[in-house]
């Protein structure tokens, strides 16, 4: 079977396992009276006394309810264009659908830009590392185009969530043991410092890798983590990381099948993701992370190779 065979086939795994995750459906599920009462009420105001003042014929009527907002020359004035001002709001809301659409275009593009460089830095080293043995100069290499991933991966995520984001790759050994092995650049020195200091750590003291692993999850997405934290429903081995981040998302490094058959046996590490604003979803984000997460499989499996 071939290289591009195999990351296809875990590549399909992987968003196999992404789109199976159902966290956070029964917290949206109980929003939905909430928005769906606000716009009800909100919109069936509006829309009465829209159609009331958009069809009268009376304006004496009207400069005598909006007396005490508008002088009557300017209620009266309001009036007497309405047809016009109504027409330019239309116009407007037209002109802000499309430039909102040029926008999302624009960002799906970077996106799919982004994953396409990725992949082509992940066939440039998985091709590099075929017939070779592990030296100072390759561990260098590998080092330096697992970062260009990251950033790359990175990238996509500031353009998807429209914040500053961050990304890891973290290696997880046959102990539990966690290592970083890559990090986008932005704001690396500080994440630096910080596995600096944490010296590794086992993966279930972040309790991010312990939902993966223990309760056998395809991903790990949540925008409360301070919130969880104070709850003490969140755990992290640095005592420090509300300063770095308050979001994160995380997924696999993985063989398994499907979600249930996660194990330490199995699982060579985790894509992370993180920021301080939010904006990661439970459908989207895992997709994108798993994408890299399938392709880093076929990577590490080659690197255990070199190294034997």
């Amino acid at each position: 079977m071939t290289n591009s065979t195999e990351s296809l086939q875990v590549a399909k795994l992987q968003a196999g396992r992404a789109m199976s995750g159902s966290s956070g459906t029964f917290s949206k599920v109980l929003t939905y009276p909430i928005y769906l009462g606000y716009w009800a009420v909100g919109l069936g105001a509006a829309s009465t006394v829209a159609l009331s003042y958009f069809n009268s014929e009376h304006a004496d009527g009207f400069r005598n309810i909006f007396g005490f907002v508008l002088a009557d020359p300017k209620a009266l004035w309001l009036y007497e264009n309405r047809y016009g001002i109504v027409f330019a709001f239309l116009l407007l809301v037209a002109i802000k659908y499309f430039l909102d659409l040029k926008k999302e275009q624009y960002k799906w593009r970077h996106i799919l830009t982004e994953i396409v460089e990725s992949n082509r830095r992940f066939d440039v080293l998985e091709e590099y590392l075929d017939g070779r043995k592990l030296t100072p100069a390759l561990a260098e290499h590998i080092s330096s185009e697992l970062t260009g991933i990251a950033n790359c991966i990175c990238n996509l995520l500031n353009q998807y969530t429209d914040k500053e984001c961050h990304v890891a790759i973290k290696l997880l050994d046959r102990n539990g043991g966690i290592a970083t092995i890559a990090r986008s650049q932005a704001g690396s020195t500080h994440r630096r410092d910080v596995d600096e200091n944490l010296n590794g750590f086992w993966y279930a003291k972040n309790s991010a890798f312990a939902y993966v692993i223990d309760r056998k999850k395809a991903h790990y997405v949540s925008n409360w983590l301070l919130f969880r934290w104070i709850c003490q429903r969140y755990h992290n081995s640095h005592k420090g990381w509300f300063r770095y981040y308050r979001s994160t998302a995380v997924v696999p490094i993985t063989t398994a099948g499907r979600a249930g058959e996660i194990g330490i046996e199995n699982t060579y590490g985790f894509v992370c993701a993180d920021n301080r604003r939010g904006h990661f979803d439970h459908h989207v984000t895992p997709l994108l992370l798993a994408g890299a997460a399938a392709r880093c499989v076929t990577v590490l499996l080659k690197l255990s190779q070199v190294q034997q």
